[in-house]
C-alpha cells in the first residue's frame, strides 16, 4: 500500500496546485489512519472549504490510479459542492488563495481532463463562461434559459 498511497498522494499534490492550494507543500499517505496528511497536518484539521477540496483531489486521484492500474473502480466520482464551503463568505476559515482564483483553476483543470473514469460535479458555484461549453454544463435554476428545477423535469 505505500508505494500506491505515493502515488496516489503525488497526484493529489498534483491537482490541489492546479487548482490553486499551491500553499499544499507536500501530501503523504498516513498508513495508521487510512487518510492524507497534507503539509504533515492531518487533511480533519483543516477547515470544512479547504477540506472539501482536499478530499475531492483525493477521491480524483484514487479514481486515476485505480483504473490506470487495473484495480477496481465504478469509474465514475460525483463531487457534491466541492467549492460551496470554501466560497462561504462568512467562514471563518483561514484561506490563502481567493474562491475567484480556485474556481477558475479547478474549472480549467476539469475542462482539461481526459480520463480514466468520469466526473461529475453539482455545485452552486458558477461555471466561468469561458468554460461552460467544454464542461457540458447543465444548469438547474428554474429561470431561463434552462428552467429546469432539477433532475427530473417539471410534469
Amino acid at each position: 500500500m505505500a508505494e500506491d498511497g505515493k502515488g496516489i498522494a503525488d497526484t493529489v499534490l498534483s491537482i490541489v496546485n492546479a487548482w490553486g492550494l499551491e500553499e499544499i507543500l507536500s501530501v503523504e499517505f498516513d498508513a495508521i489512519n487510512y487518510d492524507f496528511k497534507f503539509n504533515g497536518r492531518q487533511r480533519a484539521s483543516y477547515g470544512k472549504g479547504v477540506r472539501g477540496i482536499l478530499t475531492s483531489a483525493v477521491s480524483l486521484s484514487i479514481m486515476k490510479h485505480s483504473l490506470t492500474e487495473t484495480n477496481p473502480h465504478l469509474g465514475v466520482v460525483v463531487i457534491d459542492s466541492p467549492l460551496k464551503a470554501y466560497a462561504d463568505a462568512e467562514s471563518t476559515e483561514t484561506r490563502e488563495t481567493p474562491i475567484e482564483t480556485v474556481r477558475e483553476r479547478m474549472y480549467k483543470w476539469l475542462s482539461n481532463w481526459t480520463g480514466p473514469g468520469q466526473i461529475v460535479v453539482i455545485e452552486n458555484e458558477r461555471v466561468p463562461d469561458d468554460l461552460r461549453t467544454k464542461l457540458h454544463v447543465h444548469e438547474f435554476s428554474g429561470k431561463a434559459p434552462s428552467k429546469r428545477r432539477g433532475f427530473y423535469p417539471d410534469e
